[in-house]
Order: structure tokens, then sequence, then C-alpha cells
């Protein structure tokens, strides 16, 4: 055994001074590349400072929406994107961004897609300039804050145990996980069908209400305007019903044929209260829609698609209205309480802000897509069984509640650089060959352009996942379900 031992070291020795140096420096380059490739401790931070990006964080666009004129990350349009391309599995992404302070303030928000068919993300808050700006008193329990107007409640769980009314909360990034049970008075379920106008593009989140005897009933007949052939995901439709407090009572899955779909939707009863019904669909798709119910209203958005003479009314009690076209045809003047509203380009976000409780929206044909921290109606009276939602409110609107709970860290700002970081989970987000996970930055309602855009210092990652010890320990159980 010592012979043995002592043929490489003589060998070792033999080789020249220079050999040695090259030998020595390849054993620790290849080490080096190993440990950046497996992060045996399950941590990886990768950052940078510009957009021509690195092999981890790259791919920055659309191009219109970043600066042309600088190498530099200063963003002239929202919302932009980049892409993370880490080298192993990880269970959580902490985004971290430096930004240049400016005015006005900017609400900023990364999130990570998570279906790539109906550009479904998974948002968390970077800065929210409103809830910045209050000054009520204040109650916290780590991330979780609690402010109001007058003190009722000394610590969180008080606050969770008898939550205010309706009218006095509003929330952000956060729910209670109870509700309070929905019960309208003199309601009457019925049998007959109503076909609603028009199409509806893409993705539908639907808040109904059902009576106790009460089924669930709508009908979808889905096509494609689409002038390339739809891909395998593209021609998925999934049905969601969902209860108040989010837990799921049905879900079904259906696909295309020859490009169209006729889907009769029938769940049910239950108790009486709110419920919603989700149906996920790629923005190539175009749904017809007949239900049973009365009390409805779309959560969010609202995408209606028509011919250019048809007049749309709508009505919503949210509190900033953003609209945008992605078709030429479709450019147009909205209007929001007979205040109008230029769509004047493509795929660009217009928006407003209204402080009514409820606002009309007027809008001629065509395919605008409508958003909104609220409820869409095609009925003058808005069904909205959720907490109100914070949302882009600015200091003056969040006065008009007496509390306002929020799941939010506010970012640190010194010398006129703000950071602040989102936790985002990669379980189950859609990850793109050669690309890897696309990461949103949002700045709703912030007026980003070339005269007036956000100059961002850095972008940080922070990945954390399993380390090498704890994949190893994992092993055999992972065999073993592998086997049964």
């Amino acid at each position: 055994m010592l012979i043995k031992l002592n043929r490489p070291v003589r060998w070792w020795f033999k080789q020249t001074k220079v050999a040695r140096v090259l030998l020595t420096a390849s054993l620790v380059g290849w080490l080096v590349l190993l440990y950046l490739a497996s992060r045996p401790f399950g941590v990886a931070v990768y950052s940078l400072s510009s957009q021509s990006g690195n092999y981890f964080i790259h791919k920055f666009g659309p191009t219109e929406r970043w600066s042309t004129s600088s190498p530099d990350l200063i963003m002239t349009g929202q919302p932009g994107y980049f892409f993370l391309r880490p080298t192993r599995p990880f269970n959580q992404a902490e985004i971290t961004v430096t930004w240049q302070d400016r005015q006005p303030d900017t609400y900023l928000e990364a999130g990570i897609l998570m279906d790539r068919a109906n550009w479904q993300y998974q948002s968390q808050p970077l800065n929210h300039p409103g809830l910045n700006k209050l000054d009520w008193p204040l109650v916290t329990a780590g991330h979780h804050r609690l402010w109001q107007k007058t003190p009722v409640y000394q610590t969180w769980s008080e606050f969770i145990e008898r939550l205010p009314n309706f009218s006095q909360l509003a929330v952000y990034n956060w729910s209670p996980s109870s509700t309070k049970s929905i019960n309208l008075t003199g309601y009457r379920s019925h049998q007959v069908w109503q076909q609603l106008p028009g199409q509806w593009r893409g993705l539908q989140q639907i808040v109904t209400y059902l009576a106790d005897d009460e089924q669930l009933a709508w009908r979808i007949t889905v096509t494609s305007d689409s002038l390339q052939e739809l891909t395998a995901d593209e021609r998925l439709v999934e049905v969601n019903i969902t209860n108040s407090v989010n837990q799921r009572l049905w879900s079904e899955q259906r696909r295309l044929d020859d490009n169209q779909l006729e889907w009769l939707i029938t769940a049910g009863p239950w108790s009486a209260g709110a419920y919603r019904l989700e149906i996920k669909a790629s923005r190539q798709l175009l749904l017809k829609l007949a239900t049973q119910q009365t009390v409805f209203g779309w959560q969010g958005q609202v995408w209606p698609v028509a011919s250019a003479d048809y007049h749309w009314r709508f009505w919503t009690d949210a509190p900033a209205i953003i609209a945008q076209t992605i078709q030429p045809a479709s450019r147009q003047i909205i209007l929001v309480n007979q205040r109008p509203l230029n769509l004047a380009d493509t795929y660009q976000q217009y928006s407003i802000e209204t402080l009514a409780t409820s606002s009309e929206i007027s809008l001629s044909g065509g395919d605008v897509q409508l958003a909104g921290s609220g409820i869409f109606s095609l009925q003058p009276t808005i069904f909205n069984p959720q907490w109100r939602r914070a949302g882009r409110l600015s200091v003056d609107q969040l006065a008009g509640f007496d509390f306002i709970a929020a799941d939010y860290q506010p970012p640190v700002c010194r010398q006129h650089l703000c950071t602040a970081t989102a936790k985002l989970s990669l379980a189950g987000a859609d990850w793109q060959s050669g690309d890897g996970y696309q990461i949103m930055l949002a700045a709703d309602n912030s007026h980003l352009s070339t005269v007036s855009p956000l100059v961002i210092q850095e972008i940080s990652v922070k990945l954390r996942g399993a380390s090498l010890w704890q994949f190893l320990r994992s092993l055999p159980r992972r065999l073993v379900n592998k086997l049964q």
C-alpha cells in the first residue's frame, strides 16, 4: 500500500514547477465550478447593476420598457421582466431591489411567472407609498402590520379574533383566514339561462352568490382567434370552484378539440354564500358565457371582446382602473364616470384614479382589458364579498378606512436610495428551458417614462434550498416513494 501511495507522490515531484502550478490551478478551478453548480450549503446569491446581465440574471425586456440610451437598469415603462437561471433547484428566491427615490413615489412589486399559458404571476410587495406615509398608531407582529385610525386593538392576535366590519377594514397582501358569512336577504335562485354579451378573453375570475338550494351553473363555448397553431398548454382549459376561504370544492380540465370546446359546468349545491369560479384559459382563447346565476362579477380584471359597434357598460368599486389593448383597432377613448381615458397606443397601460365607491366605465366593442383592485360588474349593484384591497391607494384614500392590515415590510431608505426585498416561492413556478424563471418588476400607477424613469441601482437574488447533507438524507425516502 505504501508503495502505491508513493507512486503519485513521485510522479508529482517529477513534474516541472510550471506544470504543478497549472495542475493545481486546474484542480482549484474545477472545485470552484463544482461548488458554484452544486451550492452544497443550499444558498446562492447573484447580483448585477446593468442590463448586460450575467449567466444567472439575464434577458431584460421588453426593450421598449428599459432605457436604450444607457446600459444601466433604468425602467421607462412597466412591467419589466428578466430571467433567473440558477444551476440547481431551490425552494425560494429573495429578490432585493435598490432604486433611486423618485417623485412621485413608486408602487413596486416583484413577481414570478407561475402559469405561462394564462400569464399568472405570484407577486410580493417591495414598496407601497401610501402605507409608508400612513402615520396612524401601529401594531406589528413579524411582517404583519395593523394601522388603526383610533387605537382599538393592543395586539395582532386580538385583531384576528375580533375582526372589524367590512366597511372599516382594507387589506394589503394579506387576507383573514376566517370570513364572515354572507347571506343576501330576499335573494331567490332561478333556473333561467342568460347569455352574456360578446366574448371574454383568457382568464376569468368570477365571484358569484349561491343560495342554499342553488347549483352553480355556467355554460362556456371556447374558440380561438390566434393566427398560429395553439400549443398543448394553450389548448388546455381548467375550471376551479372555491369557497370564501379559498378552499377548492370542484376542479376539472378539458382541451379544445378542432379549436373548439363546449362545456356545461354544474356543481353544488353548498351552503349559501359567495363562491369563486375560476376559468383558467390562455389569452389566445375567447369564451362565450351563459349562466343561471344572477349575482356575479369579475374579480381583479375583465377582458371583454365584441364588434366595434357594441357599447359596453361596466361598474366597479376599484379605486384605480388600469386599461390597455393589444389590438390597434381597439384604441379608443373610454369614459370612467364621464372622465376620458385615452388608450392611444397598444400594449401600453393607462390608469385613472377615482374616489367613488362605484364607478361607471363606458367603452365601444373592441378588445380592451380592464383591471383594478375590486369587482367589475355588468350591473350597477356590485357584489363584492371580499375585504377591500389597499392596492395602490394613496394615503388620502386610505384615510377612508378605520383599519389597514398588511403583510408588508417597508423599504429602508438612506441618501435617496431605497432597498426592499420580496420573498417568492419557486414551488410550481414556470421554468423555461435555456432561460429559467421569469421575474416581473411591476410599478403600476407610477407613470414611468423616459422623462421620469425608475433608476435601479442593483438587483440581488438570494436563493435558498436543501443543502447537500439534507439532499443525501432524503435519498432513501425518495427511492422508497419511487418504488411504491
